[in-house]
């Protein structure tokens, strides 16, 4: 899913989190899959990736340190914090990096017509999007993501229909969260 690259001078003390972790649980749905990781590094990471897919992650537990994320495939990249909740679109070139420790998460990857069976249309990407994407602050897609991750952590009857209809509710909560809906007026600031 992954394609990870080494920036700056020091390679050979490079140590990347996505070269390091377990996964405790897995699931998948009509259009992705999800899981639960733990990540362990002994040092400062920095990567630089593109996912194949949209990429929906959580920390279940404090970051450690600070981490942080820069999308490289703009006009004028920045660089912003993440938050408990960040969610990159599919296709899109990060450069990413935290701070040494260990961190149990859970990651969503889903298919880039994951939004199209809702949406008439492609998203609208725009900096400010892609920019809150990284720090998202959405109570309710975090509900959703915490009822995925009790499913999996806890799968009783039927376990596959449940999280495909949390995952469908996800979709409508991230394209309200993110403002993805085309002609929906956004408030913009600045």
């Amino acid at each position: 899913m992954f394609t990870t690259g080494v920036l700056g001078a020091n390679a050979a003390t490079h140590v990347s989190a996505l070269e390091s972790y377990i996964v405790e649980s897995q699931i998948s749905f009509a259009f992705g899959d999800l899981q639960c990781i733990q990540y362990n590094w002994a040092r400062p990471t920095e990567d630089v990736w593109t996912s194949s897919t949209h990429f929906l992650h959580m920390s279940l537990g404090a970051r450690p340190g600070v981490a942080q994320a820069t999308y490289l495939d703009v006009d004028r990249p920045f660089c912003e914090k993440i938050g408990r909740v960040m969610f990159v679109p599919a296709e899109r070139r990060v450069r990413s990096g935290s701070d040494s420790g260990r961190q149990r998460s859970l990651q969503c990857r889903f298919n880039p017509q994951f939004f199209e069976k809702i949406l008439e249309g492609q998203p609208m990407w725009g900096d400010h999007t892609l920019a809150a994407a990284l720090h998202l602050n959405s109570p309710e897609v975090e509900w959703f993501l915490w009822k995925l991750h009790e499913e999996m952590q806890h799968p009783v009857f039927a376990q596959q229909l449940m999280v495909q209809s949390l995952c469908d509710g996800m979709a409508v909560a991230l394209v309200r969260a993110l403002k993805l809906c085309q002609g929906e007026p956004s408030n913009r600031a600045g």
